[in-house]
């Protein structure tokens, strides 16, 4: 990941904890941007027609080149667990365990991350990148790996973990300009355990990148009406799928972190299934909030927590 400045920078995130794990990080010198040019024009050439790859690659343009007030000398690319939780409703004498996918995580150890990096970072100029994939920052940098899911993997995080990339004036001495090649992980192959797991069909054998137009998470991540297409067997989160790394061979051999949990009494589950986001109770909102629960969040999880209920029975 580089000597000098840049290393003892990500030697210094990789000693800190976050919830029960530790951050990983890395640089990418920003001479690498043609690269991650170069792979939103293959991937217009490779998704042509479809309207989520067109948006992306809309998105990506639309914020370059980036306007910062500081000239880039580097990505920095930081890896945090992220185990996800659950969300606990009573309904009618019966308890409904319903999951929140990783990177889902408590606001403290948010914090904690974030003083960090500031701390990490301090008397350099930073901005969160903006319309560039984190994903691929990661595999880019070295940090990451690619899965047959289309997820990417960071050793001793496998695919549970969230992303936060910047661009930074930290001069990446010792760091080649080239970007690390594209690199798909090597037990991906023979294994078909996501492909078996995924409810709607979205991965699918001898293609290198999955359907995004079938993924679940598509979907319940957003507001809006749920696709008569999708089986109702799909629904079981409050946001997100995690049935692909649930699956993963990768991701069991790792340790499994205690997901947090909060429990919703009745009033509170009903109140949640019954009411739009902004109708909630200011006493339940904070209680969500204080989770890690936000309007984001927030504004799918009446709908979904409905219909993984209705699956579940």
């Amino acid at each position: 990941m580089g000597d000098g400045v840049c290393g003892d920078i990500v030697s210094r995130i990789g000693a800190v904890p976050a919830g029960q794990a530790s951050c990983r990080a890395a640089f990418l010198p920003y001479g690498a941007a043609g690269r991650v040019r170069a792979a939103y024009d293959s991937l217009a050439e490779a998704g042509a027609g479809i309207p989520y790859v067109a948006g992306a690659i809309r998105h990506f343009l639309d914020h370059q080149p980036p306007r910062l007030g500081f000239e880039p000398r580097s990505f920095f690319v930081v890896a945090y667990p992220g185990e996800g939780a659950r969300l606990a409703l009573s309904l009618g004498g019966h308890r409904y365990e319903l999951p929140i996918p990783p990177p889902f995580e408590d606001p403290a150890v948010r914090e904690e991350r974030d003083r960090a990096v500031d701390a990490a970072l301090a008397g350099y100029r930073r901005a969160h990148t903006r319309g560039v994939s984190q994903k691929l920052l990661a595999a880019l940098s070295g940090l990451g790996r690619y899965g047959r899911n289309n997820l990417c993997y960071v050793e001793g995080l496998g695919s549970r973990f969230g992303l936060s990339a910047w661009y930074t004036n930290v001069p990446c001495d010792g760091i080649a300009e080239e970007a690390q090649p594209f690199r798909f992980m090597p037990e991906c192959d023979g294994c078909a355990a996501c492909i078996a797991a995924c409810p709607t069909g979205a991965i699918r054998e001898g293609r290198s990148a999955i359907d995004a137009d079938r993924c679940l998470s598509r979907y319940n991540e957003v507001e809006g009406e749920i696709p008569d297409w999708i089986p109702p067997a799909a629904h079981e989160a409050i946001t997100g799928c995690a049935r692909c790394q649930d699956a993963c061979p990768v991701n069991l051999a790792l340790p499994r972190l205690e997901p947090r949990a909060l429990e919703l009494d009745g009033a509170e589950s009903r109140e949640l299934l019954d009411r739009a986001s902004e109708g909630l109770s200011g006493g339940l909102r904070e209680r969500l909030a204080r989770f890690g629960m936000d309007g984001h969040i927030l504004a799918v999880a009446g709908r979904n927590a409905r219909l993984a209920i209705r699956n579940l029975g």
